[in-house]
């Protein structure tokens, strides 16, 4: 039961993980487009 329920908030920390780093590279990605889009 205690290994249980470390194990799924490991699983809820690596997913928040992934979610921010994927959102960090979303932003980037957009900032890059509007500064483009500037230069155009």
């Amino acid at each position: 039961m205690v290994t249980r329920l470390i194990s799924s908030t490991a699983k809820q920390q690596r997913f928040e993980n992934i979610r921010s780093s994927s959102y960090a590279v979303i932003k980037v990605g957009l900032e890059e487009r509007i500064c483009t889009l500037k230069l155009l």
